[in-house]
Formats: C-alpha cells, structure tokens, sequence
C-alpha cells in the first residue's frame, strides 16, 4: 500500500481506537505503528542504491519495485510473539494494545496488497530466499527483474552503482523522471 493509505487507515481506525479505550496514548500508538512501520524501507533503499541514489526517488523506487534486496524487518509475523508478550506484561495497557492494532493493521493490509508470495511477509521466509525483492513481484515483474539482475553482473564494478544507473534508466523510460531531474554525480 501507499503511504497515503496507510495514514488514512490508520487515522480512522485509530479515531476508533481512542473512543473504545478513551486513551490518547493508545490512539497515538496505533496510528504511529500503522504508518511508521514504513521507515524500515529506508535501510533497503539504502542496501540497495547506497549514497548513490538521492532520496528524492526513494518513492519511486519503491512504487515501481526496482529492488534487489527487501529485508522490512518490522514488516514479519514474527513480530506477533513479542506484542503478544509486551500486551501481556503490560496488563493490557492500552499503549500496548494501540501499537499492536496499529502494527497488525499496517502489516494485513500490506499481506493483502502487496504480497505476491504467501510467506513474502515471514521473516524467516525471506531469509532462507536471501531477502530477494523478487518474491514481491508478480510473474511478469519477475522477467524484469531477472533481466536486472543479469544485467548488474554483466556491467561490473560497484554493485550500488550499477543498480542506480539502471534504476534511474528505467525510471526515466516509464516516464517517472522529470527534466529537472538532474543525474547522479558518478551514477549515470
């Protein structure tokens, strides 16, 4: 899902949070967790493009799924044991509960949405594929990205450096690059 969404989402169930529990802190917890979630991308941006990529097209990176790598360590099931346990030693405070609603709701949606393999958001799924981004990718994406791949190992040297002047190639043939857009120094 888009960041968009996930912030107007969680709003409303957040909104709804607060008037069944009549906590601000629950309310705020659940919304944060629905939509800062998100800021795992960050480190994958970085893993992939290194300083390389300026991150105005941290964005369309993502939306146009040119990733080589995806490790979203707050986006994993696995989380659900630690929430369950920080609910149950909190004696259900609602901070707790807020986050876990907030958390649960970001990651359904993005199961739902984005998921294109049944265990994409298993921690433990990701790890033994080697955290490939092509696992959130449909069929016909996939032939992309393979062809990517094939492409980085044929051009050598740094590996951040090939996938950055590939990205913003493509980028820019699927018209998501404006003529302001000014190339990366050493990039491409």
């Amino acid at each position: 899902m888009k960041l968009y969404e996930h912030i107007g989402v969680s709003a409303v169930v957040s909104t709804g949070f607060y008037f069944a529990t009549r906590s601000p802190g629950g309310a705020a917890a659940c919304f944060l967790w629905g939509v800062l979630i998100d800021l795992d991308h960050v480190p994958d941006f970085f893993v992939n493009y290194g300083v390389r990529m300026p991150l105005k097209y941290f964005f369309r990176v993502f939306h146009q799924k040119l990733l080589w790598e995806v490790y979203v360590l707050l986006h994993a099931w696995e989380w659900t044991f630690a929430f369950a346990a920080a609910i149950w030693l909190s004696d259900w405070h609602p901070v707790a509960v807020g986050s876990f609603v907030g958390w649960l709701l970001h990651l359904m949606l993005d199961q739902m949405v984005n998921a294109q393999q049944r265990g994409t958001y298993f921690l433990i799924y990701r790890l033994v594929h080697g955290f490939t981004g092509e696992y959130f990718l449909t069929r016909e994406e996939r032939a992309t990205y393979h062809d990517l791949k094939r492409r980085v190992r044929a051009g050598g040297g740094p590996r951040t450096a090939l996938r950055t002047k590939l990205a913003l190639g493509i980028l820019a043939e699927r018209g998501h690059l404006r003529k302001s857009d000014k190339p990366v120094p050493g990039g491409g």
